[in-house]
């Protein structure tokens, strides 16, 4: 299936720098991206809105500090 360039410099982006598309920050957390989502309007999950598009990125040590509390409260 085609990127877009977009998707494609994102992924770039992310590769390089230790962030996360919500794609694959969903699929770290085990939640769909409609929930993680919601988490980031919220307010629960900081994240970088990197252009105009409103591809947004996810520190990857957020993601895993969220999966971690997650963890310790079960």
């Amino acid at each position: 299936m085609p990127t877009s360039p977009t998707e494609r410099n994102a992924r770039e982006l992310a590769r390089d720098h230790g962030v996360l598309t919500v794609p694959e920050a969903a699929a770290r957390l085990t939640c769909s991206t409609q929930t993680l989502r919601r988490r980031m309007a919220q307010g629960l999950l900081p994240f970088y809105q990197v252009d105009d598009h409103g591809t947004r990125l996810l520190d990857a040590a957020d993601v895993d500090a969220l999966l971690r509390g997650r963890r310790g409260a079960a």
